[in-house]
């Protein structure tokens, strides 16, 4: 699972909040208007559950930035 996120208006080196379905997956620090959160279980991490239709939101100091919902490809 990857999300990029590009045009993010957060100063660099501070933290936005990666939420699945109300719950707090990751921090991710912001480097020029962009971050980067991937997991892969090839390398033995757990990937959070998600699923058709589970929203994703991205938070900063509690302010909504950006939200979405997963689709299947």
């Amino acid at each position: 699972m990857e999300i990029d996120l590009r045009g993010i208006k957060v100063p660099n080196g501070d933290r936005v909040q990666v939420i699945i379905d109300g719950k707090i997956v990751r921090d991710v620090i912001i480097q020029r208007g962009y971050a980067r959160m991937r997991y892969n279980s090839a390398d033995g991490e757990i990937i959070p559950e998600v699923q058709h239709g589970s929203k994703a939101e991205i938070r900063y100091m509690g302010e909504l930035l950006l939200e979405g919902t997963f689709f299947r490809d």
